[in-house]
């Protein structure tokens, strides 16, 4: 597959999902979402993952080792 076909495929689902009202709900969601997400860690709060505080919430999502190993081994 090269990037012509993934190009068309990425447009010819955005405008399908761009169609309906669910679709375009779903989209502003989750530019909503990741906004969020980026602007927080952009705000420095990245650093705070780096603290073993950052990695007990990550370990509630994650599995505990690998939240150790992602933040503390490896700081942002």
């Amino acid at each position: 597959m090269n990037l012509q076909h993934v190009t068309v495929l990425a447009r010819y689902e955005l405008a399908k999902s761009a169609a309906s009202a669910r679709g375009v709900l779903f989209l502003v969601l989750y530019g909503v979402v990741w906004f969020w997400i980026l602007w927080k860690l952009s705000a420095g709060h990245a650093n705070l993952l780096a603290k073993p505080e950052g990695s007990m919430i990550a370990a509630w999502l994650l599995d505990p080792v690998l939240a150790k190993h992602l933040f503390l081994d490896n700081p942002p």
